[in-house]
């Protein structure tokens, strides 16, 4: 990996990996640091914030670290990084076990959630399997943002981007639901798309999305047809 040697303090030369640096000061000008800064995980700062040991995980899987155990010898040389981030030095691999083991259900939900809104305000046509999943998203959101406190019900069909995680979660945050939503593919509401579209679908929501039946083909044919009139004339 790529690095440049400098002189520091009193003369002393030290090395600091170019790529390290690069992706986390792409992160830092992001709101990544800020979402990771309110999960909340239970347990004493010492020298350490949870958000600094969250950065530190994020430096080792840059770095290449395969156990926390690398940890040790691949951060400890990356002082300066770490001086970037506001500590002395990273934390090394018993705080970064201890801050592992501490985490709860609620905090896996969190750092889902922080992903989710960090791609959604990031988002510039990143695709899963074929669709524009995050992009969807990001238009519900911005025409929500257009009436903030009006009641939406949006119509579509029953593709997979229209009953994401995502969606979920831009849901649960305008409509201030505090309910743990579980995690995707496991429990809860995250569970699976039917369990997702329960959620959206719930009448109750001042966000809805109702959902046309999978044998109706004229919503498909509205949208390529402005799919096309887009392509062609604006």
């Amino acid at each position: 990996m790529n690095t440049i040697t400098y002189e520091a303090a009193e003369k002393q030369e030290e090395t600091m990996s170019v790529l390290l640096m690069a992706v986390l000061e792409y992160m830092k000008e992001t709101p990544l640091f800020g979402w990771l800064g309110q999960v909340k995980v239970k347990m004493k700062a010492v020298r350490y914030s949870p958000l600094h040991k969250a950065q530190t995980m994020i430096a080792s899987l840059v770095m290449g670290c395969k156990h926390t155990k690398d940890i040790n010898e691949i951060l400890s040389q990356e002082m300066a990084v770490a001086n970037y981030l506001g500590m002395m030095r990273f934390p090394d691999q018993s705080q970064i076990n201890r801050y592992l083991t501490r985490f709860t259900a609620d905090n896996v939900a969190q750092l889902r959630e922080a992903h989710a809104q960090v791609f959604m305000q990031q988002s510039q046509g990143r695709r899963a399997v074929g669709r524009i999943v995050v992009d969807f998203a990001a238009h519900i959101a911005q025409t929500i943002a257009l009436d903030p406190n009006a009641h939406w019900t949006f119509v579509v069909d029953q593709l997979n981007t229209h009953q994401s995680e995502t969606l979920v979660f831009l849901v649960a945050q305008q409509c201030a639901i505090e309910d743990h939503l579980g995690v995707k593919g496991e429990s809860g509401i995250l569970q699976s798309m039917a369990t997702r579209r329960t959620f959206l679908n719930d009448p109750t929501h001042r966000i809805r999305f109702v959902y046309t039946p999978k044998h109706s083909s004229w919503l498909n044919q509205i949208e390529l047809w402005f799919s096309i009139f887009t392509t062609v004339h604006i």
